[in-house]
């Protein structure tokens, strides 16, 4: 067996011993806390709530006291309806002005020598006896709803009831102090547990739940409960977290196990994979990864030396071949400048129209755009030559053409010269934008212009001349080729030649 593995196995069980004990620890630890925390919650709970409780019937019975001290109960015993029925209005509308701020107080009882002679709120609660009504002195339990009984007796005659509704008083307290439904208060009357939450009152003998210390209030002994799955649940993710952490462990103590038994072969691996994967365009330097000045340490300085002197040749060679590779890239965008322009007057040549023309052309007939196309010629350009010479007609072609630039300035503008004395005007637009308008004006500025030639070696001379175009202005169908633009343009020019020239011919 080799070393390395004896080390491995030495120490991944010494670790995952130690591990198991630390989680185990730990989560029991967390257990125990969190059901400390739970039962002096509980306790806090349920002494906040009694004490609450308390002050809250003793505030009731007093303001229940001011409310009906100035009633003649007499009068309401009476034979006199008159007086009788004064008197009960009048503690009919105390009491209800009692109510708006004690809204738990559901209904009241006034009994004279043992008899009823004034009621009020019986039609909110039903199924009461009257005989258990006026004998009871605490607690009583009416649809599914925990009541609290109170009297109050004015004097020896006259005695004043009131039915609590205990069951809205804890829901209203724990809808304020607690966010949740799986705690609440319990009331122990005798053999019956009582259990009130915020959704509800139920009875049951159900042990399922987690107790705080006992509170009394009157003959009903009072405690906070929490749910028992409650606490399992709150529980569980610590049970979930130590279980992952143990894994999480377990998995860092092999990891390390196996790295530290292999830390005497290390550097050996590492040169070995290192020259395997070396590759020519990108040097790795490889690190001593021990402490040991021995010869394989001599080794990786002399290979670390002789390969970053060859990445240094590698990225030279490279640096060389891009900026001969920008070089021809800008000398290839020069000759494809030169090869698309018009060496006399500086304008796109027909070789960039037959290139640009049926792109967009394609896209207007697509996208259901305008095509607006003219062919601009040089009326008697011939005689221009014969008269004037050569030099003056090349003068003449390179006006018109700043001309052009000058007219159609627009981003979607294209012009070219076609060839000889002609040029083409096009844009591609979601409307026709009055392009024969357009035309007439550049028109007119055309022969306004005057060309300025050397007539002999020692005068010059103006020279105007005009222009004849032929145009098309249409959104093209899918049947339509731009040949058949060109060869609609041309047949206009030619009618504008035959009809005077000088002028615009646009037609379908």
């Amino acid at each position: 067996m080799k070393i390395r593995t004896k080390l491995f196995d030495v120490l991944f069980v010494i670790s995952v011993f130690t591990v198991l004990i630390a989680v185990s620890s730990f989560v029991t630890l967390e257990i125990f806390h969190k059901m400390n925390s739970e039962k002096r919650y509980l306790n806090t709970l349920s002494s906040y709530f009694t004490s609450n409780l308390k002050y809250a019937l003793s505030v009731f019975e007093k303001s229940l006291m001011n409310a009906v001290s100035d009633v003649d109960f007499y009068s309401l015993a009476m034979d006199d309806e008159n007086m009788s029925t004064s008197t009960r209005a009048k503690l009919e509308k105390q009491i209800s002005s009692f109510k708006s701020y004690f809204p738990y107080a559901e209904m009241f009882q006034v009994r004279y020598v043992e008899k009823t002679i004034f009621s009020y709120g019986t039609d909110k609660v039903s199924n009461v006896d009257d005989t258990i009504f006026y004998r009871s002195k605490a607690f009583i339990l009416l649809n599914n709803s925990l009541y609290l009984v109170r009297n109050y007796k004015p004097n020896e005659d006259v005695e004043v009831l009131s039915l609590i509704n205990f069951s809205r008083f804890v829901r209203d307290f724990f809808t304020n102090i607690v966010s949740d439904d799986n705690r609440g208060i319990m009331f122990s009357l005798g053999n019956m547990n009582i259990f009130s939450f915020k959704k509800g009152t139920e009875t049951t003998t159900n042990d399922s739940f987690i107790f705080s210390d006992e509170r009394m209030l009157y003959d009903v002994k009072i405690f906070a409960v929490v749910s028992i799955d409650m606490v399992y649940k709150s529980i569980r993710p610590i049970l979930i977290f130590g279980a992952l952490l143990l894994a999480a462990l377990f998995l860092i103590v092999l990891i390390l196990s196996r790295q530290l038994s292999k830390k005497l072969s290390l550097s050996f691996e590492i040169v070995s994979r290192e020259i395997r994967e070396h590759s020519r365009t990108s040097f790795k330097e490889i690190k001593n990864y021990d402490k040991y000045k021995d010869e394989l340490k001599g080794f990786i300085t002399s290979y670390n030396e002789i390969g970053q002197e060859h990445d240094n040749y590698v990225k030279e060679t490279d640096r060389i071949v891009e900026e001969k590779t920008a070089q021809i890239y800008e000398q290839n965008e020069l000759l494809m400048e030169i090869s698309t322009t018009d060496a006399l007057t500086g304008l796109h040549n027909r070789r960039h129209f037959d290139e640009s023309f049926p792109k967009d052309f394609n896209i207007a007939r697509r996208e259901g755009f305008y095509i607006n196309f003219a062919i601009v010629d040089i009326d008697n350009f011939k005689e221009i030559n014969d008269k004037y010479g050569h030099l003056c007609g090349d003068a003449c072609l390179r006006a018109l053409a700043v001309m052009i630039r000058k007219c159609f300035q627009r981003s979607s503008d294209e012009f070219e010269r076609f060839g000889g004395e002609e040029f083409t005007i096009y844009n591609v637009s979601k409307e026709s934008d009055d392009f024969a308008k357009h035309l007439n004006l550049f028109r007119d500025e055309v022969a306004k212009m005057k060309v300025r030639c050397e007539k002999d070696n020692s005068s010059f001379v103006d020279v105007s001349f005009t222009i004849s175009i032929g145009a098309v202005s249409f959104v093209p169908q899918y049947t339509d080729t731009f040949e058949k633009i060109i060869d609609k343009a041309d047949t206009n020019l030619y009618i504008a030649k035959r009809t005077g020239k000088n002028r615009v011919i646009l037609l379908a």
